[in-house]
């Protein structure tokens, strides 16, 4: 199944375990590109459960990219790649 690159504006299709499409991973700087695979825990995309570290990281890949397109950056972004998002959790009733 395919999914949609996660680059901001992006409609390209990408495999359940790539962030972006090649072209936009590519505009991601070296360390974020690591931070993220240093944080991805093989087969979360499967279980749909990442750790606190995988989104920070992706936030920050995602808004490198979005600086180079000169693309708006939403606030919820900023707050995850500095770690000001507040964490949710879900309580059964």
């Amino acid at each position: 199944m395919a999914l949609i690159c996660h680059a901001i504006g992006c409609t390209k299709p990408c495999k359940p375990n790539e962030l972006m499409d090649k072209a936009h991973w590519q505009m991601v700087p070296l360390p974020l590109r690591q931070a993220v695979w240093s944080a991805y825990q093989p087969g979360q995309e499967r279980r749909k459960r990442v750790t606190w570290a995988y989104l920070q990281a992706v936030a920050r890949a995602v808004i490198a990219v979005a600086e180079q397109e000169g693309r708006d950056i939403p606030e919820i972004l900023w707050q995850m790649a500095a770690g000001k998002q507040e964490k949710r959790t879900f309580h059964r009733i």
